[in-house]
């Protein structure tokens, strides 16, 4: 795991750098203060691999449970990136009342695992917890639609800077925003949006994507037209996949008119910016409507 990685991932769902106050580590836990807990996304949170659970503590106050050998690596890369935020030793009261917990779906297979890891914050015995983890993670289940995952690929974090007579003056905040808002227009119930410059990064979130996600929207970026891995890597996950460019890649440099992960996909969309995203949530809930 990439602890660097979760810790910006994580970074960024909580609101960004200036919206994380104090952070500290309780157990298997990491309590986090927030300025403004309203530019906190904790569904988001929840999903973050290594993420075990979030529970919310205070008005602006969370916990985010790993395990305990995560807890500490994840810690040091928060503070780390954040570059001096407060390690705050003083823990804050926690009114149970109306205690919600966030669970990652993706990890609802391991239910009992995570009721066991809360049970000492709850103030609850393991026994009667796994026995009401049981309950919630069925109805969950139960309610929960296709999930899609969302990956992007190198340079398109510099929306809005790069380009943009060819990619459009939108930036990536913009991008995010339309996935999430076509995902949930199409019946998704959980919308991942993932970007790396790097290609092995890439590889390894659509490998973790087996058995987590429904339904993948892919633009590799300049990667479309040289990776083969990429696509090895789709053809072994064997979830259904559509192919985004924001530009019309048909029409530009020839050596843009390859592309191997083509080859898996079952619709491309390029040259409509970002609604391209939008029209390929509809297509990719389609297409899983029909399986």
């Amino acid at each position: 795991m990439d602890y660097s990685d979760v810790a910006r991932q994580l970074i960024e769902v909580l609101g960004g750098n200036a919206n994380v106050h104090a952070c500290n580590v309780c157990m298997t836990r990491l309590r986090i203060t927030l300025g403004n807990s309203d530019k906190a996304d904790l569904k988001m949170a929840a999903e973050l691999d290594g993420v075990l659970g979030v529970v919310p503590r205070t008005a602006n106050a969370i916990e985010v449970v790993f395990g305990p050998r995560k807890v500490e690596e994840v810690h040091r890369a928060i503070l780390s990136e954040l570059g001096g935020v407060e390690d705050s030793t003083t823990p804050a009261k926690v009114p149970f009342e109306n205690l919600t917990v966030a669970i990652s779906p993706a990890r609802r297979h391991s239910y009992a695992k995570q009721a066991e890891a809360l049970a000492s914050l709850l103030g609850e015995e393991a026994s009667s917890a796994k026995g009401s983890a049981a309950e919630s993670a069925a109805t969950a289940d139960d309610k929960a639609g296709p999930r899609v995952l969302v990956i992007n690929g190198p340079n398109i974090n510099l929306l809005g800077l790069r380009e943009p007579d060819v990619y459009g003056s939108e930036d990536y905040e913009a991008l995010i925003a339309c996935c999430r808002e076509a995902a949930s227009e199409a019946g998704f119930s959980e919308c991942r949006i993932y970007q790396s410059n790097h290609e092995g990064d890439l590889i390894d979130r659509i490998q973790r994507a087996h058995g987590r996600y429904d339904g993948i929207v892919i633009n590799p970026g300049a990667y479309t037209h040289t990776s083969i891995a990429l696509l090895d890597a789709l053809t072994a996950v064997r979830i259904p996949a559509v192919e985004v460019h924001i530009s019309d890649v048909e029409s530009r440099e020839s050596f843009r008119q390859i592309s191997y992960v083509r080859k898996w996909c079952f619709k491309t969309i390029s040259g409509k910016g970002i609604d391209g995203y939008r029209e390929a949530m509809v297509a990719l809930a389609e297409e899983l409507g029909g399986r």
